[in-house]
């Protein structure tokens, strides 16, 4: 908590993979959840557009979302994520209608979020039959 009393989500939230969850599939939903319009459509709209071009390993940032692709099997999947500390993350795959939580704790870790990414790539997409994994031949 600030000094005032506010949370601070920009360092030492605490929160369950559960509830991430719920935060991507409210995203994924367009700003549902539990059946009603928790956040407006429009703005739900605006945070995954992208605003700011980062580079081309990294892609696009929206509000407070990077818009970034995953590749796998030799596929490109757009992927919509919140990243935090140490390699945690929710990805959003709208056009697959999937939402990924990994929560980690890498922290003082070489490249925490390179590990989750690979861990997507390489196992949860190959595992839902999205993907080919790595090394398989078409």
């Amino acid at each position: 908590m600030s000094p005032t009393g506010f949370a601070m989500a920009g360092g030492g939230l605490a929160l369950r993979s559960r509830d991430l969850m719920r935060l991507g599939q409210m995203l994924a939903d367009h700003g549902r959840f539990e059946g009603r319009q928790a956040l407006p459509a429009t703005w739900v709209s605006a945070m995954l557009a992208p605003h700011a071009h980062v580079d081309d390993d990294r892609g696009d940032y929206g509000y407070l979302i990077w818009l970034s692709p995953f590749r796998a099997g030799g596929q490109a999947f757009a992927g919509a994520q919140m990243a935090g500390t140490g390699g945690n993350k929710v990805v959003i795959f709208p056009a697959l209608d999937l939402v990924v939580v990994v929560t980690t704790e890498n922290f003082n870790v070489r490249n925490p979020h390179g590990i989750s990414d690979s861990l997507i790539t390489d196992q949860v997409l190959p595992a839902l039959g999205i993907a080919a994994p790595p090394g398989a031949t078409p």
